[in-house]
């Protein structure tokens, strides 16, 4: 799956111009940023410009749903997810969205269907060697909600990427833009590529399944 960076293609995060972008992202999903403001979930990454009259979560759930897109729903403090989820059931939409961000897996235990891929697990550093311990944390709760982890590909190494396939963790890696990386890690099979350049990662990724990959 690729997923278009919240502001893709130069058109903002979280903005009008960038839902309006969608033709033009050959993504399966989009990123936004959840604050609340009151009791409303709106999309802002930055807090100081988390105001009303931003766009709001049901907005980008109701297009997400409309367009036969995921939504990446990034929380940008703890405690938000339970309420995601309780507006996304009350869209319809569960099955568009899935976590990144703040969820941690206390939190995570009060979600029913949607599924987390955690940025960080306790304990547990998202290095060589480690995914092992990874796949097994995540088994341990018996639930499709801990679906698995998002990783830096700041941080991340090709190797921890490859173990992490062997061992059948399901990995979402952020924030992939250079040609070169996006050559690299589009045709590894990992659950999903975050990037700037949706539109360049589809690209390669059909050219991948053609058996012609750049």
């Amino acid at each position: 799956m690729i997923t278009a960076h919240g502001g893709a293609l130069g058109t903002g995060r979280n903005s009008q111009k960038y839902f309006d972008g969608i033709d033009r992202y050959g993504a399966q999903a989009l990123e936004v940023d959840i604050r609340r403001v009151g009791g409303e979930l709106i999309l802002s990454h930055n807090p100081t410009l988390c105001k009303r009259g931003k766009l709001t979560l049901a907005y980008a759930l109701g297009l997400a749903k409309e367009r036969g897109l995921r939504i990446n729903c990034d929380t940008k403090s703890r405690n938000l997810a339970p309420d995601v989820e309780r507006l996304a059931k009350q869209l319809g939409a569960t099955a568009n969205i899935y976590f990144t961000g703040s969820v941690d897996e206390r939190e995570a235990a009060n979600l029913t269907e949607c599924e987390v891929y955690f940025n960080r697990l306790q304990g547990i550093s998202y290095t060589q060697g480690n995914a092992a311990q990874i796949r097994r944390r995540l088994e341990s709760y018996a639930s499709p909600v801990y679906a698995g982890i998002n990783v830096s590909r700041a941080r991340a190494t090709k190797a921890f990427l490859q173990e992490c396939l062997s061992e059948g963790v399901k990995v979402s890696l952020y924030t992939v833009d250079k040609d070169e990386e996006l050559a690299v890690y589009c045709p590894m099979g990992l659950f999903n590529i975050t990037t700037n350049r949706p539109d360049r990662a589809a690209q390669i990724v059909a050219q991948c399944a053609k058996g012609d990959c750049v």
